[in-house]
């Protein structure tokens, strides 16, 4: 018959021969569960060793899962901090995704007392940069929980990993201008011109550019130049147009000089709604100009010859010609991106608006193509 204690049983098996069961958190992976181990010897020695384990696990509390934590806990918490504005729904549809493909098949049953360092390590190294980078920190936010509960003694996520030095990125091109007209030239009159200028010429961000209304322009003509302004209020989302955009600053007006500002008039001289009109009076959703961009390179396609690389880097583009080749000041072309600048001046009181962007840019334009000139006729004012 087993002798029973306040902790665990001990059973005699044989001559020198005790079973020992009790319940215990191993930190394996299965949380607190019952165990049951021989040992050889005399009674006496039987009921060191329960004690042993006594004193290690005496105090082990029932935990959960990593998934179970993740529903539980992690996700209310961005459902609550999306209903408080801290976070978007992007980022939380990101995170999700990532958690559903990533994390919970390899981690989701493990109990998140139970996760071993090396075998962590070790699924780390089997992800690319970027995506191992974001899995750790959605694992220390779950695990933040677990700690923050005591269901977990540490948060085996907050230490600094090694990741796989596999690099997943696209490619990092940037088109020069003259280039960039070119590419939306070859556009003209596909449902990709409209926001390919508002990125290649306006700075804006791939939903942003898709996401503009007739009304949100307004010209300003300055320099000899006409400028067309765009007030971007919101974006276009997977699900349609939202009045948020990436952060605060991106709310903000841009600005498009000639000779593609005449051709934004052009576009929305018949009265539509949306700057990139569908025909049936909506915006062309981002998934179509996602897919169209990823196949006017190929050829026989309108951008075949040029070198590919994400819709993205248009944006990318435009930031590098305005300061390498335009020569503009880089506080006032963070601000015409949308972010908020470095230094306590240019975050908190340098606030240009729309004519003032129109003012430096027209200028900077100015410039550029008198350089051009220049350059076009030689060093003695003749043609080379």
């Amino acid at each position: 018959m087993p002798q029973r204690s306040s902790w665990g049983s001990i059973t005699r098996l044989g001559k020198d021969r005790y079973r020992l069961r009790y319940v215990a958190d191993m930190h394996d992976g299965r949380g607190r569960v019952r165990h049951s181990e021989t040992v050889r010897g005399t009674r006496k020695e039987a009921r060191r060793v329960l004690s042993e384990r006594e004193a290690a696990h005496g105090r082990d509390v029932a935990t959960l899962t990593v998934a179970e934590c993740a529903e539980r806990f992690w996700m209310p918490d961005m459902a609550d901090r999306l209903a408080h504005g801290t976070m978007k729904p992007t980022t939380v549809e990101l995170y999700t995704q990532i958690y559903r493909t990533h994390v919970e098949p390899r981690w989701g049953a493990v109990m998140v007392s139970g996760i071993d360092p090396l075998e962590y390590q070790e699924w780390l190294l089997t992800l690319t940069d970027v995506i191992g980078a974001k899995c750790n920190m959605l694992m220390r936010q779950i695990l933040r929980f677990a700690v923050m509960y005591r269901l977990a003694p540490t948060n085996v996520a907050d230490v600094q990993y090694r990741l796989s030095g596999d690099r997943d990125r696209h490619p990092a091109t940037v088109w020069p201008i003259s280039e960039l007209a070119e590419m939306v030239d070859s556009l003209r009159g596909t449902v990709l011109e409209a926001p390919c200028i508002m990125m290649a010429f306006g700075s804006c961000r791939v939903g942003e550019a898709c996401g503009l209304r007739s009304s949100d322009f307004k010209a300003v003509d300055v320099n000899g130049m006409h400028v067309l302004c765009a007030h971007v209020q919101g974006q276009l989302a997977k699900d349609g147009w939202v009045d948020w955009t990436k952060t605060p600053d991106s709310m903000r007006w841009v600005a498009v000089p000639e000779p593609w500002s005449l051709r934004l008039e052009e576009i929305m001289s018949d009265g539509r709604e949306w700057l990139n009109d569908d025909g049936l009076g909506r915006a062309v959703p981002r998934a179509n100009i996602s897919w169209w961009w990823r196949r006017v390179f190929e050829p026989g396609r309108p951008l075949a010859g040029h070198e590919y690389g994400p819709i993205k880097n248009l944006r990318a583009s435009w930031r590098t010609a305005m300061r390498a080749e335009l020569r503009m000041d880089r506080d006032l072309l963070e601000k015409m991106m949308g972010h908020s600048g470095s230094g306590v001046g240019e975050i908190h009181y340098f606030r240009p608006d729309e004519e003032a962007f129109a003012d430096e840019l027209s200028r900077a334009w100015n410039a550029y193509r008198e350089r051009q000139s220049l350059e076009h006729l030689g060093p003695v004012g003749t043609n080379k």
